[in-house]
Parts: C-alpha cells; structure tokens; sequence
C-alpha cells in the first residue's frame, strides 16, 4: 500500500496536494446528464443524415428531370476553345459519335488516337466524331481551369483535331444517369437521336464496321 506524505514546503508537496484537491473537486456526471448528452448527440447526427437525404434526394430529382429533355437536339455549348458549338450543327451529319472521356481516365486516352484516324475516315457530312471531357466542371456549373487545361494539353498530345465541347448542367445531368464509365460512345444521328451506345474502348476493327453498319441504317 502506498505511503501518504506530505511535502508542504516543497514543490512535490504543493503538487500532491493540488492533485489531492482535484479528486475531491471532481463529481462524476449524473445519470440523466450523460443520457441527455447521448440523446444530444443522437438528434445531431440524425439532423445530419436526413439534411443529407433530402439534399441528395432533391439532387436527383433535379438530374432526372434535365436528364429527360433530348440533350443531343438542344445543347449549345462551348469548345474547349471557348467557341460556340450547338445541336443543330450535329443536322450536318449523317452520323456523329460523341465520346466521353475523363482526364483521369487511361483508356479513354489510349483510344484516341484510332478515334482521330476513324474521324479523318469520312467527310465531316457523313460522319464525325465529338468529344465531352466529362470532368472539366464542377457538376457542370463551372470551369475546372487546371482540369480544362490538362484535357487541352491531352488532345494536342495525342493529335485530336475533332472537336471538344464543355459539358454544362444539363449535359452533366444526362451523363450522370447513362454514362456507368468512361469512355462511353453515344452514335447520334442528325435529329439528335441515339442511335447506339459503346462503353468501353475497342479495336480500330470493331469502330470501323459499327460506323458503317449505323451509317446504313440512317440512310
């Protein structure tokens, strides 16, 4: 058993008895305190969680609802060169194929390449091919400019000349709820119609006769 001393004229003394006093000073919590305390902190993260739900659940209300207009025969939107580009310009074509594509997103980088030499193919009033960097804005509210500035610095790298357009919040809805992954090929005929769909990167091959195929389907 531990031997009790008291040091009233020294520092150890003065140290003992201040920790002394402190046990004495101390009172632990009452019951109903700590129940009160809980039940606080159950409420708060309850508040949380439903502020979230109905967030989240009016987040996707609203996606769902943009996300039904016909996308491909209404958006007018920007280049990554800051120039205008608009759904009708899509009525010059027979067949036009928009891929998406992420910065962050090797395969959709190491297709691009046969995506261009497929573009140079055909006559742009045939087919063509338009490109949506996916992850250039915020939910399609604003510019990323470091992530504009890296898909910019990943076309001229892979030398893609076919054009590149910003999505906005109408655009980003829509891939929301049908883009599952990147890269996704959407075929587009000249009324704005999908057509088709590809997720995923393919041989030269397999681009080659799906464009021809859809091409005579749309004649």
């Amino acid at each position: 058993m531990e031997r009790e001393a008291h040091y009233p004229s020294t520092k150890v003394g003065m140290l003992k008895d201040m920790r002394k006093r402190e046990k004495k000073e101390r009172k632990p919590l009452h019951v109903s305190t700590v129940r009160s305390l809980a039940m606080a902190a159950v409420l708060a993260v309850a508040g949380i969680i439903i502020t979230y739900c109905i967030s989240w659940g009016y987040y996707q209300k609203t996606v769902e609802a943009k996300a039904e207009t016909d996308i491909f025969k209404t958006f007018a939107l920007k280049t990554l060169d800051g120039e205008s580009f608009e759904a009708k310009q899509l009525r010059d074509t027979s067949l036009t194929a928009v891929n998406i594509w992420g910065t962050d997103c090797p395969p959709c980088i190491s297709e691009m390449p046969e995506l261009e030499a497929l573009n140079n193919s055909y006559d742009d009033s045939v087919f063509r091919i338009i490109g949506v960097p996916s992850d250039v804005t915020n939910m399609g509210k604003e510019v990323i400019p470091e992530r504009l500035e890296e898909a910019k610095r990943i076309l001229e790298s892979s030398g893609v000349t076919f054009t590149n357009i910003i999505p906005d919040e109408d655009m980003d809805a829509f891939l929301t709820l049908t883009v599952t992954g990147t890269p996704t090929t959407f075929f587009v005929d000249k009324e704005g119609n999908v057509i088709d769909s590809v997720v995923g990167t393919r041989p030269a091959e397999f681009w080659e006769e799906t464009v021809e195929r859809l091409l005579s389907e749309v004649a």
